[in-house]
């Protein structure tokens, strides 16, 4: 058995830092308790998911109160199973950014790297030159977030074409 903690911005501020310590008593006994990053469903925090050979318990609003009882009569925190239409929301979600979002450790780079992460960028530096990236993100449609949805391609070729030394990238990392 595999435990999932979401340990989000939103699964801490609901308490899951309590329940992920609380589960920690419990060790020895299963194969692993880990945790992850926002599973997307921060109205439900805490999330706990349980990985079974059976396949995938999600329990939503736990506390560390409940902890014992997930753990040793698990058939008695039913009415904590997520539902059926926010699983169906989640099920209907085809996530291309964050598909990794809620499954792996949002803190461990090797977790990142065991699932193909920072291959891209690899690729990138070490087999295509700036046209062959800046035609990538053209074919892609990758559009700004600003409000006019600028075409990324275009804004990385005029940086590319400028003549002027030093360049300078401004990154608005706001995350909305």
């Amino acid at each position: 058995m595999k435990i999932v903690v979401g340990m989000g911005s939103c699964g801490l501020a609901a308490g899951a830092g309590k329940v992920f310590e609380a589960l920690k008593a419990y060790e020895g006994q299963v194969k692993s308790i880990e945790m992850t990053g926002c599973i997307g469903m921060c109205h439900l925090e805490p999330i706990v998911d349980i990985y079974t050979e059976t396949g995938l318990k999600r329990y939503v609003k736990v506390n560390a109160d409940q902890v014992k009882t997930l753990m040793e009569s698990p058939e008695s925190m039913t009415p904590y199973l997520i539902g059926q239409e926010d699983s169906e929301i989640l099920d209907k979600q085809h996530r291309i950014v964050l598909k990794n979002c809620g499954l792996i450790d949002p803190e461990s780079i090797d977790a990142y790297i065991a699932i193909g992460g920072y291959e891209s960028i690899q690729k990138c530096v070490l087999e295509l030159k700036q046209d062959g990236v800046i035609d990538i993100i053209k074919q892609s449609g990758l559009r700004g977030r600003g409000g006019a949805g600028f075409p990324t391609w275009f804004k990385w070729d005029a940086a590319k074409k400028a003549h002027r030394i030093p360049k300078y990238m401004v990154c608005n990392a706001d995350e909305g």
